[in-house]
């Protein structure tokens, strides 16, 4: 497994597909995705790769479909590569796709490190920073703050003290491409065989960071508006590079929120300064709103808790919950209709030897 070990390989994983390996499969690595399409790597050759339909009936929840980063086992026939396996994950930064659906989306797997980019000006949002904070560290990552496009004007010290609130354990990099002392911190974060995913909003200058850590143009990106300070959605797939240096970078398409999906233990540590108190309070299963004995409420009124952090606490325990509810309804929802599938395989059999005068 020499080829793929830049890629990230481990000796665990080589544990872990012995199995399969023994089985005339092959590992590789998923380098991209793109609207369900996969391109894997070998290490030594990428090429088009296609999920088995069997690995899509066994799993449990969408996110655990292949996704970019993945490690996996394939079977190649002729010109067609099947990815049969997909090897035990170190980490999974998953998000709440949008629409009526709610279902999970895997958007990269086995992360090191997350730079949640975000730039000065009308993108910077500390809500939406907290957000994915929650994610990454649910995800099993960590999380690293990348404030772009500092050459522009800004009030830096209304922005640090508003991050101070929400990124208690997230380090935070004031960063410009154009000014290149800015960047040399976040250098150094750019380790051989690490993988960092990128993940921000449209416009905030994820492509540009890859087109420079590459040192090459390999992402389109287009000029900043003078209106707004902004760019334009340029990524269109999640895409897996290798730096000069050996670091690995996934880049992934603008995103306009970042829906939590199940997520307790990212929010716990996302607020360990609410968490500290829930601890205290007199019933386990309080809701933090108004029960009498509540450790969070009463610190909020000593002023040990901003109402704003207990707030957006509120907001995603109450999101976590309603996503449970609506998966175990969603799971009911599969569990019938397989069964009704069944009884109807069944009837028709019966018809069949029935006919054919079987018993």
């Amino acid at each position: 497994m020499k080829n793929l070990e830049p890629l990230g390989w481990t000796d665990e994983l080589t544990k872990q597909a012995s199995e399969f390996l023994s089985q005339g499969m092959e590992a590789a690595r998923v380098i991209r995705v793109d609207r369900g399409r996969l391109v894997v790597s070998t290490g030594s050759e990428s090429f088009l790769a296609v999920a088995a339909t069997r690995l899509f009936t066994k799993v449990d929840s969408p996110e655990e479909s292949p996704a970019v980063g993945d490690f996996v086992m394939l079977r190649r026939v002729e010109d067609l590569a099947m990815v049969e396996e997909v090897l035990p994950r170190t980490s999974l930064l998953v998000r709440r796709k949008t629409g009526r659906d709610s279902l999970p989306q895997g958007i990269a797997a086995n992360v090191d490190v997350v730079f949640v980019v975000t730039s000065v000006g009308s993108d910077f949002s500390v809500h939406r920073i907290e957000r994915i904070i929650t994610g990454v560290l649910d995800s099993g990552a960590s999380p690293v703050i990348v404030v772009n496009k500092v050459d522009l004007e800004h009030d830096r010290e209304e922005m640090e003290l508003e991050l101070s609130q929400v990124a208690l354990l997230a380090p935070i990099h004031w960063v410009s491409t154009v000014e290149e002392e800015t960047l040399t911190p976040l250098d150094a974060l750019l380790k051989p065989g690490s993988t960092i995913v990128l993940v921000g909003s449209s416009g905030v200058g994820k492509s540009t960071l890859i087109n420079r850590w590459m040192g090459d143009w390999v992402e389109d990106t287009c000029d900043v508006r003078e209106t707004d300070g902004k760019g334009r959605h340029t990524t269109t797939a999640r895409h897996l590079r290798m730096t000069g240096e050996g670091a690995l970078l996934i880049d992934t398409p603008g995103i306009r929120g970042f829906g939590l999906w199940d997520a307790e233990e990212g929010l716990a540590g996302a607020f360990p300064d609410v968490d500290e108190w829930t601890q205290a309070c007199r019933f386990t299963d309080c809701t933090h709103d108004s029960e009498p004995g509540c450790a969070v409420l009463e610190a909020m009124e000593r002023g040990d808790l901003s109402k704003e952090r207990l707030e957006s606490y509120r907001e995603f325990l109450k999101e976590i919950a309603y996503n449970q509810r609506m998966e175990d309804t969603r799971l009911r929802k599969d569990t019938k209709s397989r069964w009704k599938q069944i009884k109807k395989d069944w009837k028709a059999r019966q018809k069949l030897d029935e006919k054919w005068g079987r018993k």
